[in-house]
């Protein structure tokens, strides 16, 4: 589903950010950093968090993560003084700070706070009542972008309140 800002276009799917009709070429690692920002927003998520789902198991300079921002803000001509989209959280990470329609959270009616998260690299994933499932797959709770992780590789089953893995 097309992601929508400003007069920005971010879609999954095709892979493809785009102003109006035109679309602007990113980097895939700038690529996945921005979606991962958009997807987790208005979280802000830590440099740590960013640099394990984006270079996993490998050891990279701090330096990878700031350039890919910098890339970022070049392509949406954001400004890091006045951010309409990235904003840094100084001494912890990035977020996004922009608006987003098109999809499913921004349409949906507010619902209550989860009873039950799973906290994975810094960031919270909220746990909904029944099975939900962690792994590759698309719609799996707790997405991971590993081939060491399979599509299915876990499941956690709340009820009442209380989860079991």
């Amino acid at each position: 589903m097309e992601l929508h800002f400003g007069e920005f276009t971010l879609d999954p799917l095709t892979r493809q950010l785009r102003r109006g009709a035109d679309e602007i070429h990113v980097s895939p690692k700038a690529f996945a950093l921005l979606l991962q920002l958009v997807e987790r927003r208005p979280n802000a998520l830590t440099k740590a968090a960013l640099q394990e789902s984006l270079w996993p198991g490998t050891f990279v300079v701090e330096a990878n993560l700031s350039n890919l921002i910098a890339e970022i803000r070049a392509a949406l001509e954001d400004d890091v003084r006045h951010p309409r989209f990235i904003r840094t959280v100084h001494g912890f990470g990035y977020a996004f700070c922009g608006t987003v329609s098109g999809d499913r959270a921004a349409d949906a009616p507010p619902v209550a706070a989860p009873r039950c998260v799973l906290v994975q690299s810094g960031r919270l994933y909220p746990l909904t009542e029944g099975e939900n499932v962690l792994g590759r797959e698309g719609d799996a709770a707790s997405w991971f972008d590993s081939t060491s992780v399979s599509r299915r590789h876990a499941r956690i089953v709340v009820t009442e309140g209380k989860a079991l893995l």
